[in-house]
């Protein structure tokens, strides 16, 4: 996206489709193998994909639409809806990132009370077999 507004661009806007596209594949598959294989205390977090990726896929198209014609509306799309949505997934990641280190910290607690149980069950085993 930065390529795409430098003013003395060394391609055409439309060039960029390509990356465009195989960027669009890549997130659908993560977000596809995120919801997959994410722990269900993490999985709310699709939902906000779900709502503002789509958003950010239509900008993109009329952004793509307006380059095959050539429009000088191109790059002021660029500049007012994009480049400020271009941080969306920044500003998606750190918070799940929080509520994945929150997530593996109740998993630790609950490993450790498995592990305290277990030790009891073991004392109270030996003492009664010996």
């Amino acid at each position: 996206m930065r390529d795409m507004l430098d003013p003395d661009p060394p391609y055409p806007l439309a060039a960029s489709r390509a990356n465009s596209d195989r960027s669009r594949l890549d997130l659908d598959d993560a977000l596809r193998l995120e919801a997959q294989f994410a722990p269900t205390a993490v999985s709310g977090r699709g939902s906000t994909s779900e709502i503002e990726w789509p958003q950010f896929w239509i900008s993109v198209d009329q952004l793509f639409a307006l380059t095959g014609r050539d429009d000088p509306r191109a790059r002021q799309l660029i500049r007012n809806t994009l480049a400020s949505a271009a941080g969306y997934p920044d500003q998606y990641h750190r918070p799940a990132a929080c509520r994945d280190n929150e997530v593996e910290q109740m998993a630790m607690t609950q490993i450790h009370a498995i592990y305290d149980r277990v030790e009891r069950q073991i004392y109270v085993f030996s003492r009664l077999c010996c």
